[in-house]
C-alpha cells in the first residue's frame, strides 16, 4: 500500500496497559484518521536489536465521514 499511493484508514493508539481506571477501562490516546497516504517508511535493524520504523503521512480530508481527524481521551478527568 505505501508504494501504490493508497489512501486507508489510519489509528494510532497510546494505551498504558499497566494502569487500570475503574473495572476495566486503561488511559488511552486515540486519533482515527480517516484518509492517510503513506509518503515514506523506513525500518532500522540489527541482529539482537529492536526494530525501529519511521512512517511519513499525510491525513487527507474525508467528505463521507466530514472530518479530517478525530481524537478520544480515556483518563481519570471528569471535564475540561
Amino acid at each position: 500500500l505505501y508504494t501504490d499511493a493508497t489512501k486507508k484508514a489510519m489509528r494510532i493508539s497510546m494505551i498504558d496497559t499497566a494502569t487500570t481506571i475503574g473495572a476495566s477501562d486503561n488511559p488511552t490516546l486515540e486519533f482515527d484518521m480517516a484518509k492517510v497516504q503513506t509518503t515514506e517508511w523506513t525500518k532500522s535493524q540489527g541482529n539482537d536489536e529492536i526494530v525501529s520504523q519511521d512512517i511519513t503521512f499525510k491525513a487527507f480530508y474525508s467528505t463521507a465521514d466530514a472530518q479530517i481527524i478525530t481524537a478520544r481521551l480515556v483518563n481519570t478527568k471528569t471535564s475540561y
